[in-house]
């Protein structure tokens, strides 16, 4: 019989992001931090949904972001960077 005061639904984390730091590429060009220059990042990911930017991703449900080890500074990328 259903509980309809219970609901068990799994549902993607809003953020995830990786421990280990790398340096990473996009567009054909290292990634280095806009605030410091630092080039060491943590790579995570995040749901356009949970943020409330469904309508800036488009047909994307996420969006990878790099966050600089050296002083935090975020950079959002609609295409996953690749790891060097």
């Amino acid at each position: 019989m259903d509980n309809p005061g219970k609901v068990a639904k799994k549902t993607a984390p809003a953020f995830s992001r990786t421990t280990k730091s790398a340096q990473y590429d996009a567009g054909g060009k290292q990634v280095v931090c806009l605030h410091c220059g630092a080039a060491m990042f943590t790579e995570g990911a995040v749901s356009a949904s949970a943020v409330g930017m469904v309508g800036l991703f488009h047909v994307l449900d996420m969006a990878s972001t790099l966050v600089c080890t050296h002083c935090g500074y975020v950079q959002w990328f609609l295409k996953r960077p690749q790891r060097r």
